[in-house]
């Protein structure tokens, strides 16, 4: 199909049926998973999403159950794990994630203290008795950036019951992941977490997401 002001081509999904029109400058994106259709990314083959979906759900069972040694075992040696605080502004402003201090900006040193800390009872009580913690994952997306990194994208819910308060409190957001394939298998190198919410109930943050 073609038009006066510049060329337009029509091209028909096949799964579901629907046309996909595709006009000069114009990239297309695959909607589901964000990639680049015109090849500047590689879109993961299915075998390759069952492995990081599967990798990402193992790991959120390590983090309910707070078995953080189990779940450092899944990390990288440059390791990078970012939390920035979420700030809102005026429509037509821009929205910053990010400014100021954030709530983690940890390396594989800084994370190793926090992980003994939580992990020992005597060494801390943020976490003694412990908190009942129950992390849901979903709408996980990705591609393949090199030969041995993904970038994934998923949604979080964290609901977590502290010993003396009854009442839940949940945190909601999304996370940027870099996923590297290694002689073990998949390892964690980079998570940034962004929280839906600016303002956190929870008395600590004595936990990861």
């Amino acid at each position: 199909m073609t038009t006066s002001g510049g060329v337009i081509q029509a091209n028909f999904d096949a799964i579901t049926g629907l046309a996909i029109i595709i006009a000069d400058g114009f990239i297309p994106t695959n909607k589901a998973s964000g990639i680049d259709m015109n090849g500047s990314s590689t879109p993961l083959s299915e075998p390759e999403y069952r492995q990081i979906s599967d990798f990402l759900f193992d790991e959120a069972d390590l983090l309910s159950a707070m078995d953080y040694p189990a779940w450092q075992q899944l990390l990288t040696d440059d390791i990078r794990y970012l939390m920035p605080v979420t700030q809102f502004f005026e429509v037509g402003k821009a929205r910053h994630i990010g400014v100021g201090t954030p709530y983690f900006d940890e390396d594989a040193d800084s994370l190793a203290v926090r992980i003994k800390l939580l992990s020992e009872a005597h060494l801390t009580s943020a976490e003694n008795p412990r908190s009942s913690i129950s992390l849901m994952i979903s709408n996980v997306r990705g591609n393949k950036i090199g030969i041995r990194e993904y970038e994934v994208k998923s949604r979080f819910l964290l609901t977590r019951v502290r010993p003396a308060i009854p009442e839940p409190y949940n945190l909601a957001g999304r996370r940027e992941d870099i996923l590297r394939t290694t002689d073990s298998g998949l390892k964690l190198a980079r998570r940034t977490v962004f929280l839906t919410q600016s303002i956190i109930k929870s008395p600590n943050l004595s936990f990861f997401l």
